[in-house]
């Protein structure tokens, strides 16, 4: 007669010696079916153009994570986490989604301030999900929210001293300056095709030039540009 006890187990399967350490769970993949959890995560992608270069358009979120870049006047390079979190070209790989619910282009703390201003006010942005168009204005107008600042008395008295401590924002670093989107933002569905597009060759004078690393007397040294665009908002992926 069996006992209550081993009723209870007889439906579990026998764990043999070579077994041991190796659960059978781990021979399939961890993720959970049918569940998801939300994490405050943008999503972003890099543009750069070299010193002393005409800038270019550039479609962003189109190279992945290991996929081969080429700055403008630059040598290529295979993208790492630093310019991208991007998977896969132009989606987000089953069964991720995005809520995007703000647009920030950043750039770096040492762009040229010329360079800066240039690219802020000649630079139209496009965001756009399936084809279809959810935001378009100039740079400018999509704040970084974060990343360095001078005032523009200390840029003088700094300016007089040296280049070091000159640094640059697009508008005033804070969360709350983003361009945020109405109705909850936009949501990238799983594998649909979403981009960003910086173009700063329209003006009617054309594209701008970056300052040379080498300046004209009296400017400061040219670093290029080097120019986030991120995708602020909250990630669902899979359980694992």
């Amino acid at each position: 007669m069996r006992s209550r006890l081993a009723s209870r187990f007889a439906h579990l399967p026998e764990v043999e010696a070579r077994e041991v350490g190796k659960p059978k769970f781990r021979f399939r993949n961890p993720i959970v079916s049918g569940m998801l959890e939300i994490i405050t995560q943008h999503l972003y992608d890099y543009y750069e153009v070299a010193v002393a270069t005409v800038v270019t358009k550039q479609v962003l979120f189109t190279i992945p994570i290991g996929g081969q870049y080429t700055p403008a006047g630059g040598a290529a390079f295979n993208k790492t986490k630093l310019h991208t979190n991007l998977q896969q070209q132009s989606q987000l790989q089953a069964p991720n989604k995005h809520l995007t619910r703000a647009l920030s282009i950043m750039l770096r703390g040492d762009t040229n301030p010329i360079d800066l201003n240039l690219f802020l006010g000649n630079t139209l942005a496009r965001f756009i999900v399936n084809d279809k168009e959810y935001v378009i204005g100039l740079v400018g107008k999509f704040p970084g929210g974060g990343g360095p600042f001078v005032s523009s008395a200390a840029a003088t008295t700094v300016a007089a001293t040296t280049q070091s401590f000159i640094a640059s924002a697009n508008g005033y670093p804070d969360a709350r300056n983003l361009y945020v989107m109405e109705h909850d933002g936009v949501q990238i569905e799983q594998q649909q095709a979403f981009q960003v597009e910086l173009d700063p060759t329209l003006p009617q004078a054309g594209a701008f030039t970056t300052i040379a690393a080498a300046p004209a007397a009296g400017q400061f040294a040219g670093t290029g540009l080097k120019v986030w665009a991120n995708l602020e908002g909250t990630l669902a992926r899979a359980v694992q």
